[in-house]
Order: structure tokens, then C-alpha cells, then sequence
């Protein structure tokens, strides 16, 4: 290293990120030390500055961001100064293009906004409860938040100063009671909220390809046509509806969760055209009284080629026995069915006598179904 010119050095030593690497590596030598001017990233570990102060800690980020002199990606998992990151960013706002912040609280925002170059925003723990004065950012196509607390107007906001986005992640969030999502642009859509208040969601994003929804009672998507890949799950209360237009492109088709209704299944499966995988929603709404035993004549799933239902406990035998046979008789196009047995929680004689039912139903349809 002693003999290597000095951008070779400084390049090499600019591919480190993590802050306690870099404090190390300015120990070593004068000629290492001026590294830093070339860093492009610069990380903070949530432990970086265990057992210091955090006036000193916040001294040793100030002096990081101030010297890189062209810092493109900063990210901040350890505790900071909240009044100091309004500095940081007005310094490096016209290098900054990736940040992600680690908040855990409430946190004034604003100062975001003077990021104007952003292309990629990711916020962790960060509690939204009044709109930020945002002006739009037209370069920022990727947004994710994890843990989010927020209202809805609040989020309402934060997403319409981010016209351009491209992928957008809302992950383990509380607090909307409803969300309306009109991103001309968006292509990838993953959206989970926690517990079992009911939720509406609105989607118009005409160039969108996959959308993966969790904890939402109603969704409804407009213009969809180029969507590839559709997930619903609602792991605690109960999905109401589903509505949609026709799918043309739709690949894969997954609805999960307990407590389905039927007609919410019955609206996914008539907007899909051919392709599905469909997992336990599908047939914990069919189970319910009243659903195949008694369908109309002129029901059918037209489509459907492929099909993996998943069961995890005998209670119920007869009316889970009498959906599979249903599910075969009316899909005319069905190629492949898979029973998984999985995590059976009863094991005891009645568990038995599901499994061999189960057994017999494939052997009467051994050229469709399959036992996992």
C-alpha cells in the first residue's frame, strides 16, 4: 500500500463504508486519513459509538459527512441529534442521492425536503402525525419505510411529493385507516400494516407489475392491466372485498389468511386470466357454510390451471374433503393440485382419518393431485 499512488490508495479505501472501519483506517497514516474526502457512502452501525456521549458521537458524524466531499449514500442506524441532521443535509444536498435513517420516535421531517436529488429514501421507526412540508421529488423512485406510525393525511402527503416513484415499500406500519395510491409511475408495490382494524385500499397505478398487500379488509385496483403479480394476505380479521378489473397479465395469484368471504375470493379469481397459485385464504373461505355444497349450477373457475391448497388441521374434515372435490369439478382447466399436510396440530386418531380420506380423494384423482 506504502507504494501504490495516491488515487489508487484513496480508491481503494473509498470502497469502505462503515464508519468504525474509517476511524481505524484514519489512524494508520497521514496519507490514509485524507481518504475520507473520497468516500461516496458512509454507514453508521446502530452500535457505532457504544459508550461515547452523544455529543461525541454526534461530533464524530459531523465530522464524517462534513469532510466526504462528494457523499452520495448516507446512512444512519445509531442514535443522532435530531437538530443535526438538518446540517448534514444541507451540506451534502447537491451530492446525496441515497439515504436511510433509523429514527425510532417522532422526528421533525422537514429537513428532508432540502434533499432534492434523492433517488432512494428508506426510513426506519419513524412516526408521522402531521404532514412535512415537502417540496416534490422529482428524482426519487424508491421509497421504503419500516415500522411507520402515521395518519392519513400525513402519509397522503409524504407519498404526493414523491411523484416519480418507481418501487414503493410500507412495511409493518400502524395508524392509516385508508390508502389511496395514484402513482402514474410505480412498478412494484409492497404494503403491510399491522392489526386487525379494517383497512381500505385504493390502487390506480396503470405501469404497476406486483403488489403484495397485508392487513387491508378492502382492495380495490383500477387501471392494472400490466399488474404480473398479485398477493393478498389478512392475517388477523377478516377480508371483505376484493374488486378489479380484468387481469390479462397476471402470472401468479396468492390470497392468504383466515377469514375470507367468499365473494372477495370469487372477485380475484374472475379478474385473473390463467395462471394461479392460490394458498389458504382461498380455502378457508370455501369451508365456510354455505359455499360449494350449495353453489349455483352455473359456477365455474374457468381459468384455473394449478392450484396448492395448504392444511393444517383435521377439524372440519367433512367440508374441507367436499371444497377439494368441489375445486376439481368445477375448474375444467385444472392440470395440478397440491395438498400440503403441513404442521398438523392434532395427532390423535381424527388426524389419522383425515390424512387417509385425503389419500383416497388422490388415488380417485391420481393423474391431478399430489400429497405433500
Amino acid at each position: 500500500m506504502n507504494s501504490a499512488p495516491d488515487a489508487i490508495l484513496h480508491y481503494v479505501l473509498s470502497r469502505i463504508s462503515n464508519a468504525r472501519d474509517l476511524a481505524r483506517c484514519s489512524c494508520v497514516a497521514k496519507r490514509w486519513r485524507d481518504c475520507v474526502l473520497y468516500l461516496p457512502a458512509l454507514y453508521f452501525p446502530r452500535n457505532a459509538f457504544d459508550g461515547l456521549p452523544q455529543p461525541q458521537a454526534d461530533l464524530a458524524i459531523t465530522h464524517f459527512v462534513t469532510r466526504a466531499a462528494l457523499l452520495e449514500e448516507l446512512v444512519l442506524y445509531c442514535p443522532f441529534s435530531a437538530p443535526l441532521l438538518a446540517t448534514w443535509l444541507a451540506l451534502k444536498a447537491p451530492s446525496l442521492r441515497r439515504l436511510e435513517l433509523r429514527v425510532d420516535g417522532p422526528a421533525q421531517l422537514d429537513c428532508l425536503g432540502w434533499s432534492r436529488g434523492l433517488e432512494s429514501l428508506k426510513l426506519w421507526g419513524v412516526c408521522m402525525g402531521a404532514p412535512p412540508r415537502w417540496e416534490p421529488f422529482i428524482a426519487l423512485r424508491t421509497v421504503e419505510i419500516v415500522g411507520g406510525a402515521f395518519r392519513d393525511s400525513a402519509l397522503v402527503a409524504a407519498l404526493a411529493a414523491c411523484p416519480n416513484l418507481a418501487q414503493l415499500a410500507l412495511l409493518g406500519c400502524d395508524g392509516v385507516g385508508s390508502l389511496c395510491l395514484e402513482l402514474e409511475l410505480l412498478e412494484s408495490c409492497r404494503l403491510d400494516f399491522i392489526g386487525p382494524r379494517g383497512r381500505t385500499l385504493s390502487v390506480g397505478c396503470p405501469n404497476l407489475r406486483s403488489l403484495e398487500v397485508q392487513g387491508f379488509s378492502s382492495v380495490i385496483l383500477k387501471q392494472a392491466g400490466l399488474l404480473q403479480s398479485l398477493s393478498i394476505a389478512k392475517t388477523s380479521g377478516k377480508m371483505e372485498t376484493v374488486e378489479a378489473e380484468k387481469l390479462p397479465a397476471l402470472e401468479f395469484l396468492s390470497l392468504r389468511g383466515v377469514q375470507w368471504s367468499w365473494a372477495a375470493v370469487s372477485s380475484a379469481l374472475d379478474c385473473a386470466a390463467e395462471i394461479f397459485e392460490i394458498h389458504g385464504a382461498m380455502f378457508a373461505a370455501l369451508c365456510q357454510k354455505d359455499s360449494l355444497q350449495s353453489v349455483d349450477f352455473r359456477f365455474w373457475i374457468p381459468s384455473l390451471e394449478e392450484v396448492v391448497v395448504t392444511v393444517r388441521s383435521p377439524l372440519n374434515a367433512e367440508q374441507k374433503l367436499s371444497t377439494l372435490e368441489s375445486l376439481v369439478k368445477h375448474s375444467p382447466r385444472l392440470r395440478r393440485m397440491v395438498i400440503r399436510v403441513s404442521q398438523m396440530k392434532n395427532c390423535n386418531e381424527m388426524a389419522d382419518d383425515f390424512f387417509e380420506d385425503i389419500c383416497r380423494f388422490r388415488s380417485m384423482n391420481s393423474n391431478k393431485i399430489q400429497v405433500e
